[in-house]
């Protein structure tokens, strides 16, 4: 699966990775890519939402190695 960072939200962006706030403080709902992101229909994370997600899938790798 190949995948691309990239600087902005396209409708070819599969998923965009948020943190808690903005460099400014403000909440990251607040942000362009945000609101561009949902109005795309794009698939949000959280920074923990990614975490638990890399987690899991480390899980079921050693699952399927033991």
């Amino acid at each position: 699966m190949y995948r691309k960072v990239t600087g902005s939200v396209s409708s070819r962006t599969s998923m965009l990775i948020v943190g808690s706030i903005l460099e400014d403080g403000r909440p990251v709902s607040e942000s362009r890519k945000f609101k561009t992101a949902q109005e795309k229909g794009t698939k949000i994370l959280t920074e923990t939402e990614l975490d638990d997600l890399i987690y899991k899938s480390n899980e079921i790798m050693l699952f399927i190695v033991d």
